[in-house]
């Protein structure tokens, strides 16, 4: 069964100020936040991804998703992930609904044999000028790294999640140069992907 036949079968509900979500499946789980695949319960419903984060957002972290929301809105860059809504619950912990894409980490892609290492390495050009876009606008991802890095089922296109949260979330320890922590990122997967490239298969 693929994620989405699974995600017509109804769980947990999870209701936000902003609206009304149910959850379908579980995506992961880690030491920072949970992810899930939710459907929008409106007159059109949709499929969203939610990620719920376990500690407290920073002063300000509504205000700051909402100049981000504006700013990718309106420029709307094809491989970036769109954030839809967010809010803090009653202990201040954050969650951001953003669209859904069928797809698995570009590096797991690859690995697996589903995903030419030539079409990842095509894949990751074409990440490098979105992101040297944003740069250009004033903006950074903060968080390049593998569960960040998308393949897109079917066709294979790269896409990235999570866009702007890592700076929304940071604390004291940010690194003073987002878009410099971005080439490091990009660059370290592309490493990663010249060795899985060059094992026997």
């Amino acid at each position: 069964m693929c994620l989405l036949e699974a995600a017509l079968t109804s769980s947990e509900p999870e209701k936000s100020a902003v609206g009304s979500f149910t959850i379908q499946v579980p995506l992961g789980e880690s030491e920072a936040a949970s992810v899930f695949v939710v459907r929008e319960d409106t007159a059109a419903p949709r499929l969203l991804r939610l990620k719920r984060w376990h500690s407290p957002a920073p002063a300000g972290f509504i205000d700051g998703f909402e100049r981000l929301r504006a700013q990718l809105q309106e420029w709307r860059p094809p491989a970036v992930v769109l954030p839809v809504t967010a809010w803090v619950d009653a202990k201040g912990r954050p969650s951001v609904v953003t669209d859904f894409r069928q797809g698995m980490p570009l590096l797991e892609s690859v690995g697996s044999g589903w995903l030419h290492p030539d079409k990842a390495r095509s894949g990751l050009r074409q990440l490098q000028e979105i992101l040297d876009a944003a740069h250009h606008r004033g903006l950074a991802h903060g968080s390049v790294v593998p569960n960040n890095v998308f393949s897109a089922r079917p066709d294979g296109a790269p896409y990235l999640l999570d866009f702007g949260f890592a700076a929304l979330l940071s604390g004291p320890a940010a690194p003073s140069d987002w878009a410099t922590a971005d080439d490091e990122g990009l660059l370290r997967i592309q490493a990663q992907l010249q060795r899985l490239g060059s094992e026997p298969r």
